[in-house]
C-alpha cells in the first residue's frame, strides 16, 4: 500500500480508461522529478546507505526547488500554537449530545480493530524477538499514550511501519528514537517551510516507495504457510493497494484465513473467531447501508 501511494502521489501511476492503472506522463514535472528522487533512493541502497530513503527524498526537495515548483515562504519559521483548539476537544466538542449512539459504536468497533491489528503487526515488524507477555505490555503502554495523545487533540499512536523499515535498513533503536523524537520536536517551529514543500507531492513520493519496498522485501516468510496464510496474505496485498482502505483488507484476510484454517481441519484461537466474526458484521453493516 505504501509502494503504491508513493507511485500514485509522484505522478509516476494514474488511473486508466482501459484498466486498472497506467503509467505516467513524463512531461509532468511531478512524475519525472519523482522518478529521479526514487532513482537516487534505489541507488544509494545498492551501495548500502543507511540514509538512503531519507536521501531520495532530499533529491526530490533540491529538484523541486531549482524548479521553482516549492519556495521558501516569507517566514519559516513559526511559533507551534493551537493546543486551546485541540485539546479536550473529543470530549468537549460542541454538538457531541446529537451524535447517535450507534454512530459511537461503528466508530469505536472499527477504531479498536484497527489500533489492536496495526499496533500488534507493527511491534511484531519492529521487535519480532518479543513474547506474548512483552508484546502485551508494549501494547498497553502503547494504548495508554494513545489516551493521552487524543486528549491531546491528536490522532492515536500506532507503530508505524515506515520505523520498521527504518529498522530494516540498519536504523538502531533506543537512543535513536529519543533523537528522532528531538528532532521531529524542531520541525514543529519549521512548520511554513514544511508545508510549502508538502505542496509539490513529488518531494514526500520517495519516502512512501521507499518504506514500501523495504517491507516488501521482507514479506517473503508471510507466504510459506499454509492455503490459509497465502490466500490471507494474498487478500492483503491486493485489497490494501487497490482501496486504500485498511479495515477492508484487515477484514477480507482475517475471514478468509478463519475460514480456510477450520475447513482444513485447524484450530484457530478464539480471539481470531471473534475478530472475524466482527469484520463479518462490519462488512455487512457496510452494504445494507449502501443497499
Amino acid at each position: 500500500m505504501l509502494l503504491v501511494q508513493g507511485l500514485y502521489q509522484g505522478h509516476l501511476l494514474m488511473g486508466s480508461p482501459t484498466g486498472p492503472v497506467q503509467l505516467g506522463n513524463m512531461a509532468d514535472p511531478v512524475a519525472y522529478i519523482s522518478l529521479v528522487g526514487i532513482i537516487a533512493m534505489l541507488s544509494l541502497m545498492a551501495v548500502g546507505a543507511r540514509w538512503a530513503v531519507l536521501g531520495g527524498v532530499l533529491t526530490s526537495a533540491v529538484l523541486a526547488f531549482a524548479g521553482g515548483f516549492w519556495v521558501l515562504p516569507d517566514a519559516p519559521f513559526f511559533l507551534p500554537e493551537g493546543l486551546d483548539r485541540t485539546g479536550l476537544q473529543l470530549i468537549f466538542m460542541n454538538g457531541w449530545e446529537n451524535v447517535k449512539v450507534c454512530d459511537y459504536a461503528d466508530l469505536s468497533l472499527v477504531l479498536t480493530l484497527f489500533l489492536i491489528l496495526s499496533g500488534w503487526g507493527g511491534l511484531k515488524a519492529l521487535a519480532p524477538h518479543l513474547d506474548d507477555g512483552q508484546m502485551g505490555r508494549s501494547l498497553l503502554s502503547l494504548s495508554g499514550l494513545s489516551f493521552i495523545a487524543c486528549l491531546l487533540g491528536t490522532m492515536p499512536l500506532t507503530a508505524a511501519p515506515e520505523s520498521a523499515a527504518g529498522q530494516a535498513m540498519g536504523g538502531r533503536t533506543g537512543r535513536m528514537g529519543y533523537w528522532t523524537a528531538a528532532f521531529l520536536a524542531l520541525l514543529l517551529f519549521m512548520e511554513p517551510t514544511l508545508q510549502s514543500m508538502a505542496s509539490f507531492p513529488s518531494i514526500f513520493a520517495p519516502a512512501f516507495a521507499g518504506a514500501g519496498l523495504v517491507l516488501l522485501l521482507r514479506m517473503k516468510p508471510v507466504f510459506s504457510g499454509g492455503i490459509a496464510d497465502k490466500v490471507a496474505a494474498g487478500l492483503l496485498f491486493l485489497i490494501l493497494p487497490l482501496t486504500q482502505d485498511v479495515a477492508a483488507g484487515l477484514g477480507a484476510a482475517c475471514i478468509a484465513y478463519v475460514s480456510l484454517t477450520l475447513l482444513s481441519g485447524g484450530h484457530v484461537s478464539r480471539f481470531l473467531r471473534v475478530l472475524a466474526v466482527a469484520f463479518l458484521l462490519y462488512f455487512f453493516y457496510g452494504f445494507w447501508s449502501i443497499l
